[in-house]
């Protein structure tokens, strides 16, 4: 295409305007859109290439005009600027149809979507928002930033935004639900630019730092085995006894077992009438118990007999006791109940939450139950004296997840307010929150030698926490959607997860020693004691 025969758009700057950025798009039509920014006389003007006449001038901005983007078909056009708001322009007639309000600084940032529905604008007042491209009518706003918004690039596919910021990050989000699926963390000063490769799976940035980069943003396949097959997301995964196989429950109505090894089918796939909730192992061999949205509840062996039965209440949560001989379930009434495992025969009731009750724990010696709940607590149990011993308020959302420390002395909880909790039995006070994670918790473990704690959250990663200073140790995996559940192998080298991308994996989970090492001796300036060694999580310095 002749640039001859091309109408150029430009956001026309006066003789004091400054000329800091253009962005250029083609299309097979015969314009060329090329946005110069900025226009201090407020103007958005269009012009013929060919001869430099003046085919359209754009005015009803307030303000300085900052950046401008077309439609996929180059019907419209929108215009960003410092009066807080964006105009939608018919190209043609150069009418306004519609005005994009309710910033509360200036609008920068101006993209929009390549399916066409969409225009996403960021802005000095540290959000950006997606509105419908057709009716002006703002669909999500997007918080996180700590700092001005500055540019924002869509995925070619419109299901993904990445927004940059004077933060020094760029975050990518869900365009669908605003939820977080990564923060990019590594310049030193704003991050101006940001742009994806065709392909979509980099992210290229610029910075005033300096620097250019370009991210990686497919998983990072650190994992040593992924079991794939699940239609749907896969909302639990378990362990068997000797931990040669692990089991999945999802939303596609099934219930896998896999083997360990290599992932591979291990028995022909459980399959049930509703989505499964929950699935948990026995202690002893071959015993499997699992929960669908319908209100089954079954236990059953690894060859597909049915040795318990029964319907009713929802069950979203069941847990084995440490000896196998009771099982615990959790249901969307509130109540948690014990049973015996041979019959089904109910052995206890227990009482006092007021919403669903998402997931259970018993303590290593059996005697006392954890539960999380809706309701935003965590309760414990004495299932001996058939009691609650006491109530964990604090998070301030859905609590979705609890596990004990080896020595039931302390509690882990993971929430909706993104945070994970650790919490002391004996007085119900919370020691620590463990924060980071960008989205909701879902899964939170503690290991089993009681060194460390694991948690999976919604923006997609899993991280390793030290359990004696509650500090963030590494992120050891990367999922493609939500991580659903966590748990830990029996001798803490490896964490099992579950993703609402419908898979499950394993992953190593021993920490980075040269960074825990580094991360000490900058603490102490000096070289460490073996009981700091020890603290740090770190070996013993060899003589």
């Amino acid at each position: 295409m002749q640039l001859a025969l091309q109408i150029l758009l430009v956001l026309v700057a006066s003789l004091l305007g400054i000329v800091t950025n253009y962005a250029t798009n083609v299309d097979d039509s015969p314009w060329l859109l090329k946005a110069i920014q900025h226009a201090k006389d407020r103007a958005v003007r269009v012009w013929n290439a060919e001869t430099g006449s003046l085919v359209q001038e754009l005015r009803g901005h307030r303000d300085d005009t900052w950046g401008v983007t077309r439609s996929p078909d180059s019907t419209r056009l929108a215009s960003a600027s410092h009066d807080q708001t964006a105009i939608v322009w018919d190209r043609l007639s150069g009418v306004p149809v519609a005005t994009l309000t309710g910033h509360s600084d200036f609008i920068e940032g101006i993209a929009w979507s390549p399916d066409g529905g969409s225009i996403a604008t960021g802005s000095g007042d540290r959000t950006a928002r997606i509105w419908d491209a057709r009716t002006g009518a703002m669909k999500l706003l997007l918080r996180g930033h700590t700092d001005y918004v500055w540019n924002l690039a869509w995925s070619q596919d419109s299901r993904m935004l990445a927004t940059a910021s004077s933060d020094h990050t760029v975050r990518l989000v869900s365009a669908g639900d605003a939820t977080v699926l990564a923060v990019l963390r590594g310049h030193s000063d704003t991050v101006w630019g940001v742009t994806w490769s065709p392909s979509g799976a980099r992210l290229a940035t610029g910075s005033t730092d300096g620097t250019a980069m370009v991210w990686d943003l497919r998983p990072q396949g650190a994992e040593e085995v992924a079991a794939y097959g699940h239609r749907a997301p896969a909302n639990q995964a378990a362990w068997s006894a000797d931990e040669r196989h692990f089991a999945t429950a999802s939303d596609d109505g099934t219930v896998r077992i896999r083997h360990t090894a290599d992932g591979t089918r291990a028995t022909q796939d459980v399959r049930l009438e509703d989505r499964v909730w929950s699935v948990a192992w026995s202690p002893l061999p071959d015993r499997i118990a699992f929960s669908t949205n319908d209100g089954l509840f079954r236990i059953g062996d690894t060859a597909g007999t049915t040795l318990v039965e029964l319907r009713g209440e929802v069950v979203e949560a069941c847990a084995w006791s440490p000896c196998g001989a009771r099982i615990a379930t959790g249901a969307h009434d509130g109540a948690l109940r014990v049973l015996d495992a041979e019959t089904g025969t109910e052995i206890a009731v227990l009482s006092g939450h007021q919403d669903w009750v998402g997931r259970i724990a018993w303590s290593p010696s059996g005697r006392y139950l954890a539960s999380v709940s809706d309701d935003r607590t965590c309760r414990l149990w004495d299932v001996a004296e058939g009691r609650q011993l006491t109530v964990l308020r604090g998070h301030e959302n859905y609590v979705d997840d609890v596990s004990w420390a080896p020595d039931e002395q302390r509690v882990v909880t993971a929430s909706g307010d993104w945070t994970a909790a650790v919490w002391d039995v004996a007085s119900g006070r919370r020691v620590d929150v463990l924060k980071g994670h960008e989205g909701r918790v879902r899964g939170a473990a503690w290991s089993s030698d009681g060194r460390y704690l694991a948690t999976g959250s919604d923006d997609r990663t899993v991280r390793i926490w030290s359990a004696a200073t509650f500090e963030e140790i590494s992120v050891i995996g990367v999922h493609q959607d939500k991580v659903a559940s966590v748990v830990w192998s029996r001798d803490s080298t490896r964490v099992l997860t579950a993703s609402f991308d419908g898979t499950a994996r394993i992953w190593p989970a021993a920490p980075d020693f040269d960074r825990l090492e580094a991360h000490a001796r900058g603490r102490v300036f000096r070289t460490l004691s073996p009981e700091e060694r020890q603290r740090h999580l770190l070996p013993l310095a060899t003589p």
